[in-house]
C-alpha cells in the first residue's frame, strides 16, 4: 500500500499578526502505522532568537530569512497547535495515484535540503509547499494569486479535484482518542483585497475611497482570520469634493495585535503603522507618519474586551532629515472592541498625547467603529471621529471584498 498525503490548514494564531493567515503544511505517511508517527513537511523561515519586531518586518518582506523544509512528527504538531497556542487543524486528503506517491516521495528526498529566501508575500510557507507538490505532480495547475496564502492553496487544489473531504481536529484530546470531526466543506475567510467607497461627513460631504491589497483587519469578518490582528499593507485612500481628488494617506503597512491577556502574562498588545498623510498637525501638506504602541488587552466578558496601549507618534517632513522639521508625541491610548464570530462588531478607542518640545500641546483623538457583513463579500462600515480635540468626521462606508 503506497503512503498517503494530507494538507493540513491551521487556523491563526490569534498572538501573532504574522499568523494572521494561518498556516499550512503536509502530512505523509504509511496507512499501516499510527498516524501519530506520519511525518509533517512544512517550508518554515529560519528565525533566530532575539531577533525584534522591526527586523522581522523588514527581513520577512525583504527575504532576510533563510526558508527550508522541516519535517517532524505529526504528534509534536499537534501538541503544538493543538494544545499550546489552541488552533484548530482542518486535514484534506490529497489525491494521488500509486504512481503519484512515489514520484512524491523522490521529489521530497531530493528538495529536502534545499534553501532559499523566505518571503511574507512571495516566498511563504503556502509557496514552499506549492512548489514542492507542482514539482512532483504534473496536474497541479498555476497559481494565479497575488499572494499565495494557505487558504489559496487549498482553493487551488480543490480546483484541481485533488482533495478529498476535510476533517476537523480542534483540540490534543480529540488527537489522543483517535476523533476527528468529518466537515462538509472548509471554512471560507473573505477575500484579503477590499474596496472601500462611501462618504465622509466633515464641513461639507466628501465622497471616500480606500483601496488595501492586503488582508485584514479587526472590522473585518473573523471566520477565519484572527479578531485580534490587523495587518495591512499599501492601504490607500482619497477624497473627492468640489476641489477635485485629493489624496489622503498611503499606509506602507499597519500592524496591530491585541491578544487577550492577563495581568502577569507575556503576552502583550502592539502596534506599529508606516505611511503618508495628508493632515499631521503642525506640518502643511504631505507629511511621514509613524506611530507606535505597546500595552495589554483584557477580557471584559464573553466577547469583550479592553485595553490601552503606551504611544508615540511622530510626523516628518524626511524620514532621513528630521531635524527642525518633526514633531515628536508620546501619550497613551485606551481602547474597547467586540471579538465574537456574529456579522456585526463595534470598537472604540480615546487617546491623549503631548508633544515633547512643548508638552502643554496635545492631540486628543477618539473613535468609534461599527462593522455590519451583509454578505461573505460586502460590508457596511459606519465611523465617528474626532481628531485634534476639535476635528470631527463620521464616515459610512460599503466594503467590497474582491
Amino acid at each position: 500500500m503506497h503512503p498517503l498525503l494530507f494538507i493540513v490548514l491551521t487556523s491563526p494564531f490569534m498572538q501573532n499578526t504574522a499568523s494572521s493567515f494561518g498556516h499550512a503544511f503536509l502530512l505523509w505517511g504509511n496507512p499501516l502505522n499510527s498516524y501519530n508517527t506520519w511525518a509533517t513537511i512544512e517550508y518554515v523561515a529560519d528565525i533566530k532568537d532575539g531577533v525584534n519586531a522591526f527586523s522581522y518586518v523588514y527581513n520577512g518582506i525583504s527575504g532576510g530569512f533563510s526558508g527550508q523544509y522541516d519535517i517532524v512528527s505529526f504528534e509534536e504538531k499537534i501538541q503544538h497547535y493543538c494544545e499550546k497556542e489552541k488552533r484548530t487543524l482542518w486535514i484534506y486528503p490529497i489525491k494521488l495515484t500509486p504512481k503519484e506517491s512515489i514520484e512524491f516521495g523522490d521529489t521530497l528526498s531530493t528538495w529536502i535540503d534545499k534553501e532559499s529566501p523566505y518571503k511574507f508575500f512571495t516566498n511563504n510557507c503556502a509557496n514552499g509547499l506549492y512548489n514542492l507538490l507542482k514539482a512532483a505532480i504534473d496536474s497541479i495547475p498555476e497559481s494565479d494569486a497575488i499572494v499565495l496564502s494557505p487558504q489559496d492553496l487549498i482553493a487551488l487544489l480543490e480546483r484541481s479535484k485533488r482533495l478529498g473531504r476535510p476533517f476537523l481536529l480542534p483540540t490534543e484530546k480529540n488527537f489522543l482518542e483517535g476523533k476527528s470531526l468529518p466537515q462538509s466543506s472548509r471554512i471560507v475567510p473573505h477575500k484579503y483585497s477590499r474596496l472601500d467607497l462611501g462618504f465622509n461627513f466633515q464641513e461639507y460631504g466628501t465622497m471616500l475611497f480606500r483601496f488595501r491589497p492586503i488582508l485584514h483587519d479587526e472590522s473585518d469578518h473573523p471566520y477565519y482570520y484572527s479578531s485580534f490582528s490587523t495587518f495591512e499593507v499599501l492601504a490607500a485612500s482619497a477624497f473627492l469634493n468640489s476641489e477635485g481628488i485629493n489624496f489622503a494617506e498611503l499606509r506602507f503597512f499597519r500592524i496591530y495585535s491585541n491578544p487577550i491577556s492577563k495581568i502577569l502574562d507575556l503576552n502583550i498588545s502592539y502596534m506599529l503603522e508606516l505611511g503618508l498623510k495628508n493632515d499631521c498637525l503642525n506640518i502643511n501638506g504631505l507629511c511621514n507618519d509613524i506611530e507606535l504602541g505597546i500595552g495589554k488587552n483584557f477580557a471584559v466578558s464573553e466577547n469583550k474586551s479592553f485595553g490601552f496601549l503606551l504611544r508615540s507618534d511622530i510626523y516628518s517632513k524626511n524620514f532621513f532629515n528630521v531635524k527642525g522639521s518633526s514633531d515628536y508625541y508620546v501619550g497613551y491610548r485606551f481602547f474597547a472592541k467586540s471579538f465574537s464570530i456574529r456579522n456585526w462588531r463595534w470598537g472604540a478607542f480615546w487617546e491623549n498625547l503631548h508633544n515633547t518640545q512643548n508638552f502643554s500641546s496635545t492631540n486628543i483623538n477618539s473613535a468609534f467603529w461599527i462593522s455590519m457583513d451583509l454578505s461573505e463579500r460586502t460590508n457596511i462600515f459606519a465611523e465617528s471621529k474626532l481628531q485634534n480635540g476639535n476635528k470631527k468626521s463620521i464616515s459610512i462606508m460599503n466594503r467590497i471584498f474582491i
